[in-house]
């Protein structure tokens, strides 16, 4: 999976809050994609630790989304090493792996919420708004992909 390039916002336009989300699942990382860009946000994405921790450094993202468990550097690894080198986005983490040592480390890292997969898609959105500050309209909680995709 590819980074999706932001648009350049014209003179005076808000600029779009960016993700970047890093999972090796490919389906899932390409459904949170879909759900975030249906509701406004600019996506950067990356299969790997490796990928995600460059995207990271380059791309001034708002709010940064990692799996736990990935093949190359495990996502705490990733969150420690991004926090070393002065990344200060909130981050979210999503995992079908988090025992409650491994939350309480993550809550060290500065960790601003984590989703235990399988997650509904209303509830990653929740999450994501709430990591950033936003404000989540009555409406938005009903996500278009839910119906199709069902819990992840």
């Amino acid at each position: 999976m590819s980074t999706i390039k932001p648009s350049q916002p014209s003179s005076g336009a808000p600029r779009k809050r960016r993700v970047l989300l890093v999972d090796d699942c490919e389906e899932l990382l390409s459904l949170m994609t879909c759900v975030l860009l249906e509701h406004g946000f600019e996506v950067g994405a990356a299969m790997d630790a490796k990928q995600g921790y460059k995207l990271a450094l380059d791309g001034g993202f708002d709010l940064l989304v990692t799996d736990l468990v990935m093949p190359d550097v495990k996502g705490n690894s990733l969150i420690s090493m991004l926090r070393a080198a002065g990344f200060g986005a909130p981050i979210i983490v999503v995992s079908g792996y988090v025992g409650c040592l491994e939350a309480s480390r993550l809550k060290e890292l500065g960790v601003a919420g984590v989703m235990t997969k399988p997650f509904k898609l209303a509830g990653f959105l929740n999450c994501v708004y709430k990591a950033m500050g936003l404000q989540m309209e009555e409406e938005e909680l009903h996500v278009a992909g839910e119906e199709r995709a069902g819990a992840w």
